[in-house]
């Protein structure tokens, strides 16, 4: 029997209730929404406005938008819900989630966790490894742009998410100082190892660590985050 109690949020592959209800429906919406429209006609035939008004609703919650994960659970970003957050999920989105904004060579945040996870304090390289996990779910956005004023929710949101996260996997929220510092030291070694050009007035005043970053493909990058995770899970504050 099954059990009504359940928050669907803890299920894979989950299929948002009443739009996908049957393959007849999914092949009737590829059909018309490949359809050609006329030029001078409505930007949305009825058929699609139906569609739109059924996926998303009269009315907008916020609270309950959700994302599609890697495994196939539902996730809402402004309300987490831990049982929603799975490894597997966040090792998938951060391989494939390019360091500053796609400007470099590909060079991945799960890549620059792992490293993070090595060089700073090793009682806290869960903490390290662990410390962009949010952006697995609210992307990674430039620092000039995420430190306006009008990033406030974002942020608000990020740490949301981080707190969930950290909740989920039992560390602590609070980044330790010896991981800003490994960021910081990694940040200076990415500006001189996978930008493509080296600007003056970028001046971190830091000096580069001894070794050559180079950068993984996403699936080399997921694998070895998802490894380092099982290395560190059981020794963390």
């Amino acid at each position: 029997m099954a059990n009504n109690n359940l928050h669907p949020d803890i299920f894979g592959t989950e299929i948002s209730p009443g739009f996908y209800t049957n393959s007849t429906n999914s092949k009737n919406i590829l059909e018309f929404t490949s359809s050609p429209r006329k030029e001078d006609g409505p930007l949305a035939s009825k058929d699609e406005e139906d569609c739109i008004k059924q996926f998303y609703g009269e009315s907008f919650d916020p609270n309950d938008a959700w994302i599609q994960t890697y495994s196939g659970k539902r996730f809402t970003p402004l309300n987490p819900n831990i049982s929603a957050i799975d490894i597997l999920d966040i090792a998938h989105a951060l391989s494939n989630i390019c360091r500053f904004t796609g400007h470099s060579e590909f060079y991945s945040v799960a890549q620059h966790s792992v490293l993070v996870s090595y060089i700073c304090n090793q009682e806290n390289a869960f903490h390290g490894l662990m410390h962009d996990s949010s952006e697995a779910y609210c992307q990674d956005i430039a620092s000039p742009i995420k430190k306006m004023p009008e990033f406030n929710t974002y942020r608000e949101i990020e740490k949301k998410i981080q707190l969930a996260i950290a909740t989920k996997f039992g560390f602590s929220h609070i980044e330790p100082e010896d991981v800003k510092k490994a960021d910081l030291l990694l940040l200076a070694t990415e500006q001189r190892d996978v930008m493509s050009a080296h600007r003056s007035d970028w001046n971190l005043n830091i000096e580069p660590l001894p070794f050559k970053i180079i950068p993984l493909a996403p699936t080399e990058a997921k694998n070895l985050f998802l490894k380092r995770f099982h290395e560190t899970k059981n020794n963390k504050k």
